[in-house]
């Protein structure tokens, strides 16, 4: 029985970056987690003796009901609220003709890019910019997008790629089931990928932890809370950084450049600061791409308003031209 859930335990770990790194993390800290769940567990018996004994079984009983009801519900609108927004965040169909062809830029970028870049300051049809942004995507994913909505850029046009280190590395190459919506289907014909239609319709079950992260920064940025946010950033670097991870990200951001480049697209990399990895990450990427890149424009950013100060700059130099 034991070995049946070893097994399992490393069919999993196979499957999913994020479960192995799990894996790992609780490894790390087995006796924590024992003793966090055996005082979780006392201090249930101890609140549902407590209940017992002030309200009555009758009582408890209805009071489990009404809460796994009101969990329920709330569960259930989450689920439709990501799977509305998320449709409406889809950028215009790959089929879709003229309106939004020969734009001065496309961006490509997971959750900082999502939430930060103001997409309101780049109105102008002379700066006009394709924004196919995403809240958590695997950079594998934003190279299908871009292979996807490339021929929406002009000739000579922009291509903002926004890497934020940390995010890339736990999304690793996983494929979302919103992801078969925004990528052109011949690309999952190719990889002989196939949409799982249960994981489609419940992403609570299968996604809970980016779903109800989608929906809780969706509410925040309806408020306008990243209009005048920024992200944190720290001055220290993990000198320790796995620099393996670092140059496998390195090689898929390289296949995006040449991919732009053999289409006379112009890629700008943007790299994200933030944490003491990602500001190691950003310095050995921006050295390893600047002798082979050295007509490219390479910066690493600290803020929102630098980040969307480059984008608007960037483009507005080339509507100059």
């Amino acid at each position: 029985m034991r070995e049946k859930i070893k097994n399992k335990a490393r069919a999993l770990q196979r499957r999913s970056p994020l479960i192995k790194q799990a894996f790992a993390f609780i490894r790390k800290r087995k006796k924590m987690f024992l003793c966090a769940a055996a005082a979780a567990a006392l201090v249930l018996f101890a609140l549902v003796l407590l209940l017992l004994t002030f309200l009555g079984a009758a009582w408890v009983a209805l009071l489990i009901v009404v809460t796994g009801i009101v969990l329920a519900v709330t569960a259930f609108a989450v689920n439709s609220l990501y799977k509305h927004w998320i449709s409406w965040e889809k950028p215009t169909s790959y089929f879709s003709d003229l309106k939004h062809r020969n734009t001065a830029g496309l961006v490509l970028g997971s959750a900082k890019a999502w939430k930060y870049v103001r997409s309101d300051l780049f109105y102008d049809p002379e700066k006009e910019l394709y924004n196919c942004t995403v809240y958590r995507r695997s950079l594998r994913m934003d190279f299908a997008t871009l292979k996807t909505y490339h021929s929406h850029v002009k000739k000579g046009g922009k291509v903002f790629i926004l890497v934020d280190y940390t995010d890339a590395g736990k999304m690793g190459d996983r494929v979302l089931p919103r992801d078969f919506k925004y990528v052109h289907p011949h690309y999952f014909l190719y990889t002989g990928e196939k949409e799982n239609k249960k994981k489609s319709s419940w992403p609570i079950l299968f996604y809970p932890g980016i779903t109800i992260g989608f929906v809780w920064c969706k509410l925040l940025k309806y408020s306008g809370f990243y209009r005048n946010a920024t992200w944190k950033v720290t001055a220290d670097k993990n000198m320790d950084i796995d620099t393996g991870k670092v140059y496998r990200i390195a090689g898929i951001l390289d296949q995006m450049l040449i991919f732009c480049c053999e289409r006379g697209l112009q890629p700008v990399l943007l790299l994200l600061n933030g944490n003491r990895d990602d500001n190691i990450a950003n310095e050995i990427l921006k050295a390893y791409f600047t002798p082979k890149y050295y007509f490219m424009d390479i910066r690493i950013i600290n803020s929102a308003d630098e980040l969307n100060r480059v984008i608007r700059e960037t483009i507005a130099e080339k509507a100059a031209k």
